[in-house]
């Protein structure tokens, strides 16, 4: 669909507005299938707040199959969940473990068992089209094993494309078993639900001292039901996203999507830190393009690689153009071309030159007076 370059200069001044505009770089909530099957149904989630849903959850079964029965992953919820997601242009994941999980996870990943875990994960994410998997293995923690299936879900998804997203459910007090995974996941939540805003230095800490970047970690808002949560309202849980903003974090998760007059106003709050890009959607391994056609980003299918393509109309003669990349928060990641182009198509690769995480981002074109921007992906 055209837009005028008019629009298109808009939409660029609303994505790098300042301090107003200040983005999470995700924003992940859990979808218990044991709410879905009491009657909240995945039309009725504020999908505005979220970038990410996490479908919760699978057990694993001492020999590496899947326990699907106890949790409400049932094959008809698994398959409403997913399509609304991808109706509303967020990607959804689907949990496996929890608490309660006990030995389970270091039985599934015994040497004679790993492999077919694994493949047995891999074979669930593909028949209901989730767009990756969350692991959340929290207690009876055997080291080398949690590595080991990080390590080998992250080989095995790596060769399917486009790749899925892997992501961890850690905590404080588990931060030593678990950060050994960082570089093998693209986001690694903290269940700092029962850690007031006081306390999330600290929480945080213990991933950060032992090496995990922050921009992989998301910080942990407790909105769901249960004692322990502390951010029961939208001032407590905005200083949560605000934390997170303001110390440079990923993004945030949030337990639980379930509405509820309480939460519905957290959800709202949560809309206007969401990033101002949707999620970009993969189809057939090409991007979609938000905005003009003079300005898109498409793999190459000769080089597998992704690239930034746009024209100079032969009207306008020879242009000044910029080429820039921008994340979602509106921070310039890097410089594609600054020059200047007589008429012409032109390419350029997308993350040439540029030390750059799997996420989304914004390619924004100034061509003399106009500018247009598109959205970019990155992924894992």
């Amino acid at each position: 669909m055209k837009k005028s370059h008019v629009l298109s200069t808009l939409m660029v001044c609303c994505a790098f507005a300042s301090a107003e505009t200040q983005k999470v770089g995700w924003s992940l909530g859990y979808y218990c299938g044991w709410d879905q099957d009491g009657g909240f149904k995945p039309a009725q989630i504020n999908w505005k707040a979220f970038t990410h849903i996490a479908h919760f959850t699978v057990f694993p079964n001492n020999d590496g199959s899947l326990d699907v029965n106890g949790n409400g992953l049932t094959d008809d919820n698994c398959k409403a969940a997913v399509a609304e997601a991808h109706k509303n242009n967020v990607k959804i994941v689907f949990s496996i473990g929890g608490a309660q999980a006990k030995d389970r996870f270091k039985n599934a990943c015994a040497p004679e068992n790993i492999h077919k875990f694994v493949k047995n994960l891999l074979d669930f994410m593909r028949k209901y089209g989730y767009d990756g998997i969350d692991t959340d293995w929290e207690e009876n923690f055997d080291d080398a094993k949690f590595l080991a299936l990080h390590k080998e879900l992250r080989d095995s998804l790596d060769k399917i494309s486009p790749k899925p997203l892997l992501t961890i459910a850690g905590g404080g007090y588990f931060a030593a078993h678990c950060y050994t995974a960082h570089p093998y996941v693209d986001m690694m939540n903290t269940m700092s639900y029962d850690v007031n805003l006081g306390g999330m230095p600290q929480e945080m800490k213990e991933f950060t001292s032992r090496g995990v970047p922050k921009e992989r970690l998301g910080v942990g808002i407790g909105i769901g039901g249960g004692g322990s949560m502390v951010d029961v309202d939208s001032a407590t849980a905005k200083g949560k996203v605000l934390f997170a903003i303001n110390n440079g974090f990923g993004g945030v998760m949030q337990w639980a999507v379930q509405g509820g007059a309480r939460n519905v106003q957290i959800f709202k709050m949560l809309e206007q830190f969401h990033p101002t890009v949707a999620s970009v959607i993969f189809a057939d391994g090409k991007l979609r393009v938000v905005n003009d056609p003079g300005l898109a980003v498409a793999r190459n299918t000769i080089t597998g690689m992704q690239e930034v393509r746009y024209r100079i109309p032969a009207s306008q003669g020879r242009a000044m153009v910029d080429v820039s990349l921008f994340d979602t928060r509106g921070t310039l990641r890097g410089r594609l071309f600054h020059g200047y182009n007589e008429p012409g198509a032109y390419a350029l690769p997308l993350a040439a030159g540029n030390s750059l995480r799997p996420g989304a981002y914004i390619v924004k074109l100034s061509n003399g007076s106009a500018a247009q921007a598109a959205t970019a992906g990155i992924v894992p």
